[in-house]
C-alpha cells in the first residue's frame, strides 16, 4: 500500500486511543504504568529509517530530501552527512539505509564475507556498545540522473567515523522504478553478514515472481533480494541461485539474487534475536496487511492472493501461484483485515522493559500511529503467541478483523507523525521514528 496514501485508507482514527487528560498531541502507553516516553530529536524531512553507529550517533534517511542526517546526543546536526540526488514522487526518494560494522575486514571478495562483519543491530544492547570506528553504509535509493530512465539503485558508503565517503554501487535495479511500491526496507542478517533488501512490486505486477506464470521473466520487484554486500553479488546459497534449478525458470533475469517472492510491498523486516529467522511485514492493497515468518524460498502469494487462503474467494488460488523448484507458500503470521499501513517490526533484543518483552516483536503503522506488541511462540519460535489468554481470544485464527480486534495487541497510540521505524537502541530501551512530524521517540523504564 503506498505510503504517501495510506493514511486516508483507515476507517477509524488514532485519536480514538488517546486517555483523558494527556497531552493530545504526545504519544501515550496504553497499558504500560512503568514505562515512559521521550522526545529525543525532532526537525527531520519525512525520514524513512535510522541507524545506530554508537550510543550517540544515530544515522537517519530523509525521503524527500535525499539526505542522510546525523542525530549526536539527542541534537540533529545541521548539515546532512551526504546529500543524494533523489527522484521523490510518489514512494520513490531515498528509502533504506542500513550499517555493517567494518572494523575488522580488510580488502574485498566475491565470497560470503563471514568472519568478524556484524550489523550494528545485532550488537547486544546489554553490554556497551562500542563505537563503530568503521563501517559500511548501505543506502537504497531512487536515483536521479539527467536525461536516464529513473531506477532503485544500492550504493555502499564506507564511514570512517566522521563522514560518508567512497561511495559504490552495489546493485542496480533494471527495472523503472515505480511511483508507488519500491519497498527500499534494507537489513544485515546477524549470522550471515548478508544484505537483505525488500522491493515491491513497483506498482506494476506483471511478471513470474508476481505469481504470473506466463509473465515477464524479471526477478527484480516483489522480490526479498540477499545479496553479497561486498561484492554485490548473489549471496552463496541464495534458493534459486542457476545451479540448484533448472528448466525454463533459469532465464528469469535476477534470479539468483532472490531469496523470496510474490510480494507485494514492504516497510519492514528483521531477524528473531534468538532463531535468526527473518520476518516481514506485507502491505495489503484493500485488505489483508501481514506479518511473514521469511524462509528461504517463501511465495507470499501476490499477486493472486492477500492475507490467508482461507479468506480468499477461490479454492484454487494457491494451485495457481507460481512455483519455482525449492519454493513454498505459507499464510501470514497474522493479519489486519482493514489495513493499518503496517511498517517497520522489531525484535526487542533487550531485557530493560522486563523478561516479558524481550525478544518478542514490536510493530508499526503509518495509518494510525500506533505501536504493536506480539508474544512469539516460545516453544518453536515460528508462530505467535496469540491464544494464550482471553486478551487475545479473539485472534485465534491470527486475523484482526475489526477495531476491538486490533486495539488486542496495542502497546502505544497516538504517535501523530506516524511511523515508519523502530529499533532497540544500544542502551536497551526502545527507539520509535515518525515520519510526517519528522521526530524520534524513546520508550524507556519510568526510573531511567
Amino acid at each position: 500500500m503506498a505510503l504517501v496514501a495510506l493514511v486516508i485508507v483507515a476507517g477509524f482514527l488514532f485519536q480514538d486511543y488517546v486517555i483523558h487528560n494527556q497531552d493530545p498531541h504526545y504519544p501515550v502507553l496504553t497499558k504500560n504504568d512503568d514505562l515512559r516516553i521521550e522526545l529525543v530529536a525532532s526537525n527531520l524531512s519525512f525520514p524513512t529509517n535510522m541507524a545506530f553507529l554508537d550510543h550517540s550517533n544515530i544515522l537517519v534517511s530523509e525521503k524527500n530530501t535525499g539526505n542522510v542526517r546525523l542525530v549526536l546526543d539527542g541534537v540533529l546536526k545541521s548539515e546532512p552527512l551526504l546529500r543524494l540526488k533523489v527522484e521523490s514522487q510518489g514512494e520513490r526518494g531515498l528509502l533504506g539505509l542500513t550499517i555493517l560494522d567494518n572494523t575488522s575486514t580488510t580488502g574485498e571478495s566475491g565470497k560470503d564475507t563471514k568472519s568478524k562483519l556484524q550489523s550494528s543491530s545485532s550488537l547486544s544492547p546489554t553490554h556497551l556498545f562500542p563505537t563503530i570506528p568503521k563501517a559500511y553504509v548501505y543506502i537504497y535509493f531512487t536515483e536521479l540522473k539527467k536525461n536516464s530512465e529513473i531506477k532503485n539503485v544500492i550504493y555502499r558508503y564506507d564511514w570512517n567515523g566522521n563522514s560518508l565517503i567512497n561511495p559504490k554501487l552495489i546493485l542496480e535495479l533494471p527495472s523503472s522504478a515505480g511511483i508507488y511500491h519500491n519497498g527500499g526496507k534494507m537489513i544485515i542478517g546477524p549470522r550471515d553478514h548478508q544484505l537483505y533488501v525488500a522491493v515491491g512490486d513497483l506498482n506494476s505486477p506483471n511478471t513470474m515472481m508476481q505469481n504470473y506464470k506466463y509473465g515477464k521473466k524479471s526477478s527484480y520487484s516483489s522480490v526479498i533480494l540477499r545479496i553479497n554486500p561486498i561484492s554485490g553479488l548473489p549471496s552463496a546459497g541464495n534458493p534459486f541461485l542457476n545451479d540448484n534449478i533448472s528448466g525454463s525458470t533459469t532465464d528469469i533475469a535476477g534470479l539468483a539474487y532472490s531469496y523470496a517472492y510474490g510480494i507485494r510491498n514492504s516497510f519492514g523486516m528483521a531477524f528473531d534475536t534468538v532463531t535468526g529467522l527473518l520476518w516481514d511485514t506485507e502491505n495489503g492493497e484493500n485488505s489483508y496487511d501481514e506479518i511473514n515468518l521469511v524462509k528461504p524460498g517463501f511465495n507470499s502469494g501476490w499477486d493472486k492472493v492477500m492475507g490467508p487462503i482461507s479468506r480468499n474467494n477461490d479454492t484454487s488460488t494457491k494451485s495457481r501461484l507460481f512455483a519455482l523448484p525449492g519454493s513454498y507458500y505459507s499464510d501470514p503470521k497474522f493479519s489486519w483485515r482493514i489495513p493499518i499501513g503496517v511498517t517497520t517490526i522489531e525484535f526487542f533484543n533487550s531485557s530493560s522493559f522486563g523478561i516479558k518483552y524481550k525478544n518478542n516483536i514490536f510493530i508499526g503503522d503509518i495509518n494510525l500511529g500506533n505501536i504493536y506488541y506480539f508474544k512469539v511462540h516460545n516453544a518453536s519460535r515460528t508462530d505467535l503467541n496469540l491464544n494464550s489468554s482471553s486478551q487475545h481470544s479473539e485472534l485465534v485464527d491470527s486475523v484482526a478483523d475489526n477495531k476491538n480486534e486490533i486495539l488486542k495487541t496495542l502497546f502505544a497510540s497516538n504517535f501523530q507523525g506516524r511511523i515508519t521505524d523502530i529499533k532497540t537502541g544500544p542502551d536497551g530501551n526502545l527507539y520509535v521514528l515518525t515520519y510526517f512530524d519528522g521526530k524520534i521517540y524513546k520508550i524507556m523504564p519510568k526510573n531511567a
